[in-house]
């Protein structure tokens, strides 16, 4: 699983405080990569984060080809639930607007 920096706790690279989050200290406010924390853990399984790569693509939504297979994905019975479906339609809706300026 992917963890947000906020789900990353541990030592304050600067103050030392214990129990700091992923990208900031509140005690001493110094803000920093969760690959700085001191004996970094997962907030949600105690379990030392690993740090992986991966890859990421991104694609142009006001691209016809990915709007039709967006489209598709989105018009696909019980694929996704229908308040994420609906959230990506406003997504593509905006790459539209923002395509014709």
């Amino acid at each position: 699983m992917f963890l947000p920096d906020r789900y990353i706790k541990g030592e304050c690279p600067n103050c030392h405080s214990k129990d700091q989050y992923g990208d900031a200290c509140e005690v001493c406010s110094t803000v920093y990569a969760p690959t700085d924390l001191i004996n970094p853990y997962s907030a949600l399984t105690g379990a030392p984060p690993v740090l992986k790569a991966s890859e990421h693509f991104f694609f142009r939504l006001s691209d016809p080809k990915c709007v039709a297979f967006l489209e598709t994905v989105l018009d696909t019975p019980a694929r996704l639930q229908p308040q994420v479906a609906n959230k990506a339609r406003e997504w593509l809706a905006a790459a539209a607007e923002t395509a014709l300026e």
